[in-house]
């Protein structure tokens, strides 16, 4: 089942929403295609900065490095080593 959308924002050229499942989805602006999908648990806001890492605020905050791993991979891995310090 598809999740409500709770946030939404927008930057390089990509739309990215979450949904109240922790799904993130991101879109192209132009196409609205979807680029990549991968989970948060408990995903609530997203920021984007201009190095292109996101900043997903879930239990606490959680930051996903640009191309340190494979898209569909990449938040298991990230919330990993952030909650385990």
């Amino acid at each position: 089942m598809v999740g409500k959308a709770v946030g939404l924002t927008c930057a390089n050229g990509l739309l990215y929403m979450i949904r109240d499942n922790g799904e993130i989805t991101v879109r192209g602006i132009f196409d609205l295609k979807v680029q990549h999908t991968f989970m948060v648990p408990g995903a609530r806001d997203i920021a984007v900065a201009s190095d292109k890492t996101l900043w997903v605020l879930a239990q606490k905050i959680i930051r996903v490095k640009p191309n340190t791993v494979r898209p569909e991979n990449c938040c298991s891995k990230v919330i990993q080593r952030e909650l385990t310090g």
